[in-house]
């Protein structure tokens, strides 16, 4: 038989603020415990953000699991809280509801490929426990009272709890509902927080010809060098061109360090290599085949970035060409007469640019572009086995909020899951414990 709540029950529940993914699991943990669950959220559905991931597709966990793949001030602390519910554990969750998941070099995903599976498996699962999903609902604040209660204020109305979650994301997406209103509420109770920076987003570069290759699309490698030419990050993967600098996936996976380097002072340097599956010499080896190729087979009145054209689309071989030493101009009887040496000298400069292809990196496309959020509540401060704000009873914390980000992958709802989980369940535990007291 199922628990009927009255408003009783949910003023001396739960409030949950934020009804992203680390919300709604936790909402669901809650109340599968007994305990009466309210979530707010300003967007009128809840799960937004769940709806653009994996560009709709929803990557929404990884079976390669390891501290790698995240950043955070705190490491091990984050990592305690990855194992209280790791990726199998949110596999399985999602299995007993009735998804079919697809398993792609350990990128998870459900089945059908939507977004909305993972979504609506959560909400579905909410409103089965009778979770208040409260949308439309934009919080100004959040007080605890002398009673050790909690008042959740909106504009002319306040709702009351025994205990918060604070699940309200960080600042990137804004387009989504997410605005950094949560680091607010969390400093309005003394937690320290990180600066936040944009994460998993395009960056910027010096002005430099490669904008002249803006739009193309190609597999390579990004490394990210500092000062002294140390190597901070690099990631293999499809590169996007663009007329304001890089994206793509790999360009995500190394945005984290290039913008807390950038953050701390500390110059930095894109280094791309556009033909990544070739050594230097075999690089070499190829170019000459090519150019001899198109000396004996193609009219010398060619231009070389044509003749490139089996390797790179004609605007980037006209880039790495001027790059090279404006040789973007010369047609193949040009190269045809020139001495062995300098032909030789001319293909290893060529080489050189393809597989060091160097870029002052300036910035990013910022938050509206970002996928998600570096930085945020410091779990040092945290008793993380709880996800709780040891100075604050009932107050927990979890998601995007925390210091804890994650590259492309399905890391960043795991995350999210993991610590929903542990604030739900803890929260719950909370609840019963001051119930049983009373």
């Amino acid at each position: 038989m199922e628990q009927v709540f009255d408003k009783k029950d949910y003023d001396n529940g739960i409030a949950i603020v934020g009804g992203g993914a680390s919300g709604l699991m936790a909402a669901v943990i809650a109340s599968s415990c007994g305990a009466a669950v309210r979530v707010f959220d300003r967007n009128a559905a809840m799960g937004a953000k769940i709806l653009a991931t994996g560009n709709g597709r929803c990557n929404f966990t990884n079976t390669k699991q390891s501290m790698d793949y995240y950043h955070s001030s705190d490491p091990k602390e984050a990592e305690a809280v990855l194992g209280r519910f790791d990726a199998r554990s949110v596999c399985r969750f999602f299995h007993d509801r009735g998804v079919v998941t697809l398993n792609r070099d350990g990128w998870m995903y459900p089945k059908s490929q939507t977004a909305t599976t993972i979504r609506d498996t959560l909400t579905r699962a909410a409103l089965k426990n009778q979770v208040k999903l409260l949308g439309n609902k934009e919080i100004r604040s959040v007080t605890r009272e002398e009673d050790g209660s909690y008042s959740i204020h909106l504009e002319g109305f306040s709702y009351k709890a025994r205990a918060v979650i604070l699940a309200a994301g960080g600042s990137a997406s804004k387009q989504h509902g997410t605005c950094g209103d949560g680091f607010s509420f969390a400093r309005s109770f003394g937690l320290s927080v990180k600066k936040p920076l944009p994460a998993l987003v395009p960056l910027t570069v010096k002005r430099d010809p490669l904008f002249h290759a803006a739009g193309v699309r190609i597999q390579g490698r990004v490394s990210l060098l500092n000062q002294e030419e140390k190597r901070l990050a690099t990631m293999e993967g499809q590169l996007q061109l663009t007329d304001y600098g890089i994206s793509g996936i790999p360009v995500f996976g190394v945005s984290q360090k290039a913008l807390r380097s950038l953050e701390d002072g500390i110059s930095v340097i894109a280094k791309l290599d556009l033909l990544p599956e070739l050594s230097s010499g075999e690089t070499v080896e190829q170019l000459e085949k090519i150019f001899l190729a198109g000396i004996r087979y193609d009219p010398l009145d060619t231009g070389l970035s044509s003749v490139l054209a089996g390797i790179f689309p004609e605007k980037l071989s006209h880039v790495l060409l001027k790059k090279a030493g404006n040789y973007e101009k010369m047609p193949l009887l040009a190269l045809q007469e020139m001495e062995e040496e300098d032909f030789h000298q001319f293909i290893k400069k060529l080489s050189k640019v393809i597989h060091h292809y160097r870029l002052t990196v300036t910035g990013s496309r910022g938050f509206d572009q970002a996928q998600t959020t570096s930085g945020g509540v410091l779990l040092s401060q945290l008793d993380v086995s709880h996800m709780a704000d040891p100075n604050h009873p009932g107050l927990f914390l979890c998601g995007e909020l925390l210091d804890v980000d994650g590259v492309c992958g399905g890391y960043n709802l795991q995350w999210a899951f993991s610590s929903g989980y542990v604030a739900g369940l803890s929260a719950s535990l909370y609840i019963r414990e001051i119930n049983a007291y009373d």
